[in-house]
C-alpha cells in the first residue's frame, strides 16, 4: 500500500511541475511591397486578425507541441494569399544532459514558428525564439515574390499590439 501511495505522490507531483501551456495572444496582418527599384517600405494592407491559441509545453527531450492556425488574405489588387502558421514548442534532444532535470520541465524550451504562404505568392519562414520572446505572441515576418505584379511582395507579419490606422485597413472577414 505504501508503494502505491508513494508512486500516486510522485506521479501527482510530476504533474504538478508541469509547464502550463501557453496562451498566445496577438494579431495577423498583411502588406505588399515595391520591389521593383530598390524594396520601398511595406505597405500596410487587411489589419489586426485576432489570433489566439493555446500551445502545451513540451516535457521531454526529442519532444515538440504545436498549435496552428490558417487564414486567406485578399489584397485590394486581386490577389489571394494562403497562410499557415505552425508553433512548435521544442525541448531540444540535448536537453537531458544540458539540463539535468528528470521532471520533465525542459527549462532549455524553445519556441520555432513556421509561416507558409501559398495562392498568388510562395514563401516559407521560420524563427526559433527563446520563451521570452515568443510569449505572449512572437513578432515575426514573411513575405514572397507577386505572382501577379513582378517586382511586388505580397506578405504578413505577426504582431503583440494592434496596428494604428495608418497600419492598413481594418482586417476584413475572410483574414
Amino acid at each position: 500500500m505504501r508503494t502505491l501511495l508513494a508512486i500516486l505522490l510522485a506521479v501527482s507531483a510530476a504533474a504538478s511541475a508541469a509547464p502550463a501551456p501557453a496562451e498566445l495572444s496577438g494579431y495577423l496582418s498583411s502588406w505588399r511591397q515595391d520591389c521593383s527599384s530598390g524594396c520601398l517600405p511595406p505597405v500596410g494592407e487587411a489589419a489586426n486578425a485576432p489570433i489566439v491559441l493555446s500551445l502545451a509545453a513540451a516535457r521531454r527531450p526529442g519532444e515538440a507541441r504545436t498549435a496552428s492556425f490558417e487564414r486567406t488574405l485578399s489584397y485590394r489588387t486581386g490577389e489571394r494569399v494562403r497562410v499557415r502558421v505552425v508553433f512548435y514548442d521544442v525541448c531540444p534532444r540535448a536537453a537531458a544532459a544540458a539540463d539535468g532535470d528528470g521532471g520533465g520541465s525542459c527549462p532549455s524550451r524553445y519556441v520555432q514558428v513556421q509561416t507558409t504562404l501559398s495562392g498568388d505568392a510562395s514563401a516559407f519562414c521560420a524563427a526559433s525564439l527563446n520563451l521570452a520572446d515568443a510569449e505572449p505572441f512572437p513578432v515575426v515576418a514573411c513575405g514572397g515574390a507577386d505572382r501577379l505584379h513582378p517586382g511586388v511582395r505580397l506578405g504578413v507579419s505577426l504582431h503583440r499590439a494592434p496596428l494604428g490606422a495608418a497600419g492598413g485597413r481594418e482586417a476584413p472577414g475572410d483574414l
